[in-house]
């Protein structure tokens, strides 16, 4: 099992969506702590960006990092596709 940490500026992104789309986002998180990032389908790398993993729900993309000693995934970013990657 891993912990879920997001990122202060994470976090800030995350409240201003809407409540369908918070809940979405809840939603993965927990059943990621279940299984990590390496065992759920639709988690992608990021080309370029070293360690960082990106999961679409809708048209957002939630980055993601995980630290397999820690058993801690953290949150980096939550954003609109095209805001994602800048």
């Amino acid at each position: 099992m891993f912990t879920i940490k997001f990122k202060e500026s994470a976090a800030k992104e995350l409240q201003k969506l809407s409540q369908d789309i918070q809940q979405r986002i809840y939603d993965f998180c927990k059943v990621l702590s279940e299984k990590g990032i390496f065992n759920m389908n639709g988690i992608k790398a990021l080309k370029g960006m070293k360690g960082i993993y990106r999961y679409r729900i809708g048209k957002y993309r939630v980055l993601l990092h995980q630290d397999s000693i820690q058993k801690q995934i953290t949150v980096v970013k939550v954003s609109p596709r095209d805001k994602a990657y800048s």
